[in-house]
C-alpha cells in the first residue's frame, strides 16, 4: 500500500497565543483553532494519479448545524480555521464515485474532534478506498465444458461484465442500504445449449476484494452444464480500511454558492432553486424566512407534509416544492423560487433557510440569501 499525504491547511505557530506573537490572535472568548491534514491511502495497484486526489479532495466541517465549512481541492484552505467551541466532525473525500467502474475509485474518511478555547486542535483525517472491488478467476479446465463464458456483477444501480478469462478488477459504489452484489454467469455448452448460473455475494465491505471462482468439477462431456460449481472464494484480499460512513445530506444553491447572497436587480426575473440531497433519506425538511414579506402569515414549512393550503399558498406566491425517493433510498428535495416571483420583489434582503434532518439523523442546512437592488440608485 503506498500512502498519499496531503496537506490541508498551513502550519500555524504555537506561539499565535504570546501576547507579542504577530500570529492572528483568538477572535473571541469562545474560539480555538484547528489544524487538518488528510492522508489518503491508495493501494499499489490502483493506479491513480496523486495530483488528481490532490485537485478533487473535498473537505467539510461539520458540528450539530450541518456543514459549516466546504472546500474542494487542497490549495483552496491557505489560513488558520477559527471556530467556536463545541463538538465538530472533519470529513474528506476524494476521487469519482461511480456505481460501477473499470477505473473510478472514491476514497473517504472522517474524524470527530473538539475546539477548546484558546487551544490549537490537530486532527488528522485517513481517507481509504470506499468502492468494493470484485474480479473473477477461472479453472484451467472449464474451457473442457463451456464456451463463450462471461460473467455480469453489479447491484441495481450498475453493472461490469467480465469477457471470458478477462482478470481485471471493477469497482463499486454501493447504494445506501444494499450489502449484496449479485453476478451471472452465461455460456453455451458444447452441444450449443445455454448455460446461465447465478448468485450473490452477502455482506460486502469497502476496501475487499471478492473473488468469484469458476470451478470445474467433472469430465468434459456434451452436457456440460451440469458439471459446473461456482464457489465465491471464501479467502478474499482485505485492505485496512476504517469503518464505513454514510455520506451526510447536504443543502445546495442550483448554479451557484449557497454561502453567497443572490443579487438581483429589481424586475430582473431569474429562478432560483434551493436544494437538498440525502443519501440516507430525509426525515425532516423545514423552511424557514422572510414570508411575511411575501405576504404570508406562516413563518415555517414542513415541506415532507405540505397539505393542500400550504401547497396553495407558496403556489400563489410563485414558490414551488418537489421530493422524490430514489430506489437506493436516497432522497432529493427541490424549493423553487420562480422568475416571476423574483421579477416582482421589491427591493429589499431575503432570507430563507432550508434545514433537513437525515434518516441517520445527521442534519444539514443553508441559507439562501436575495438582494434585490434599485437599478437607478
Amino acid at each position: 500500500m503506498k500512502k498519499l499525504h496531503l496537506l490541508i491547511t498551513t502550519a500555524i505557530a504555537a506561539s499565535m497565543w504570546s501576547c507579542d506573537s504577530a500570529e492572528p490572535t483568538v477572535a473571541s472568548d469562545d474560539q480555538g483553532a484547528v489544524k487538518l491534514a488528510a492522508t489518503i491511502e491508495s493501494r499499489s495497484q490502483d493506479g491513480v494519479s496523486p495530483n488528481e486526489l490532490a485537485a478533487t479532495c473535498r473537505i467539510s466541517i461539520i458540528n450539530s448545524q450541518g456543514i459549516i465549512r466546504q472546500y474542494k481541492g487542497v490549495s483552496q484552505i491557505d489560513e488558520p480555521l477559527w471556530l467556536a467551541c463545541g463538538e465538530y466532525q472533519a470529513m474528506a473525500i476524494a476521487g469519482d464515485s461511480v456505481s460501477a467502474s473499470w477505473d473510478a475509485r472514491f476514497y473517504k474518511g472522517s474524524t470527530p474532534f473538539s475546539i477548546t478555547k484558546g487551544e490549537l486542535t490537530n486532527v488528522g483525517i485517513t481517507c481509504t478506498l470506499a468502492n468494493v472491488i470484485a474480479s473473477v478467476g477461472y479453472d484451467t479446465q472449464v474451457k473442457d465444458a463451456l464456451n463463450d463464458y462471461k460473467i455480469r456483477i453489479g447491484h441495481s444501480r450498475g453493472w461490469l461484465e467480465f469477457e471470458g478469462d478477462e482478470e481485471r478488477q471493477g469497482y463499486f459504489m454501493m447504494p445506501s442500504g444494499v450489502t449484496e452484489l449479485q453476478w451471472t454467469l452465461t455460456a453455451t455448452t458444447f452441444d450449443g445449449k445455454p448455460f446461465t448460473k447465478s448468485g450473490k455475494i452477502s455482506e460486502v465491505k469497502p476496501a475487499t476484494e471478492y473473488r468469484v471462482k469458476i470451478k470445474y468439477t467433472g469430465t468434459a462431456s456434451p452436457i456440460g452444464g451440469a458439471l459446473l460449481d461456482i464457489n465465491v472464494d471464501a479467502d478474499v484480499e482485505v485492505i485496512d480500511h476504517n469503518e464505513s460512513i454514510d455520506d451526510i445530506p447536504v443543502v445546495t444553491l442550483a448554479d451557484g454558492d449557497i454561502n453567497a447572497p443572490v443579487n438581483i436587480t429589481k424586475g430582473e426575473g431569474k429562478r432560483v432553486v434551493l436544494t437538498a440531497f440525502a443519501p440516507a433519506g430525509l426525515s425532516e425538511a423545514t423552511l424557514t424566512g422572510d414570508f411575511d414579506l411575501l405576504g404570508l402569515e406562516e413563518t415555517a414549512f414542513n415541506l415532507l407534509a405540505l397539505d393542500e393550503n400550504a401547497v396553495a399558498d407558496l403556489h400563489s406566491k410563485g414558490i414551488n416544492v418537489a421530493s422524490a425517493t430514489a430506489e437506493d433510498g436516497s432522497a432529493s428535495l427541490a424549493v423553487n423560487f420562480s422568475q416571476k416571483l423574483i421579477g416582482l420583489l421589491p427591493v429589499n434582503t431575503y432570507r430563507y433557510t432550508l434545514k433537513v434532518v437525515d434518516r441517520n439523523g445527521f442534519p444539514a442546512q443553508g441559507t439562501l440569501t436575495i438582494t434585490v437592488t434599485d437599478p437607478n440608485s
